[in-house]
């Protein structure tokens, strides 16, 4: 059998990037047309390799007892780690961890992460984006979402570049269901 095309996820043991990882996303058809729910890892078409910073934990584990996926130990705000984790690959999932990198690491790691892929030949490349809330908002600094700023910023820069030598996908979303249902984002909620 030949050697299947690897498609790396930055944040694959994550809130968004386990779903990714395990199939609720659609998977990626050759000529890009959506055929099915499968998992990545089960279309026969990709192996995922999973960027994490610790191969042990549970997530990992979990992502790692599916079929055609290999994890990578390393942390997304280290360039050689993510040297190591782009070389080879077809394509690539990106979704940073701003809140654990803060705003300027987030736009940094971002950029440097776009960078490192179009250095290392990568096909396609999807980021994970939200809205760029301050420039929305008319640079009102009241709209100022540092978390969502960053990653906003990282994205304009992505769509400056246009598709030319690889090809790019930005999966703009807002803040996750969850935050809301357990209460995270709204005040007095929290026991």
């Amino acid at each position: 059998m030949p050697e299947l095309p690897i498609i790396l996820t930055i944040g694959g043991t994550g809130a968004q990037g386990l779903p990714v990882v395990k199939g609720l996303f659609y998977a990626l058809a050759q000529d890009y047309v959506v055929d099915s729910y499968q998992a990545l890892s089960e279309t026969q078409r990709y192996a995922v390799r999973v960027l994490t910073r610790s191969a042990q934990s549970a997530s990992a584990q979990e992502v790692a007892g599916l079929s055609n996926v290999s994890l990578i130990e390393g942390s997304q705000d280290q360039q050689k780690d993510l040297h190591a984790a782009f070389t080879g690959v077809y394509g690539a999932w990106v979704n940073l961890d701003g809140f654990t990198l803060g705003e300027k690491n987030e736009l940094f790691y971002g950029i440097r992460a776009y960078e490192i892929a179009r250095h290392h030949g990568v096909k396609h490349y999807v980021f994970a984006n939200t809205d760029y809330a301050l420039r929305k908002g008319g640079w009102d600094e009241r709209y100022h979402w540092g978390h969502n700023d960053a990653k906003g910023r990282v994205g304009d820069l992505i769509l400056s570049h246009g598709q030319e030598g690889m090809k790019t996908t930005l999966l703009t979303t807002g803040p996750y269901m969850d935050m809301l249902f357990d209460g995270e984002q709204i005040d007095g909620c929290n026991p």
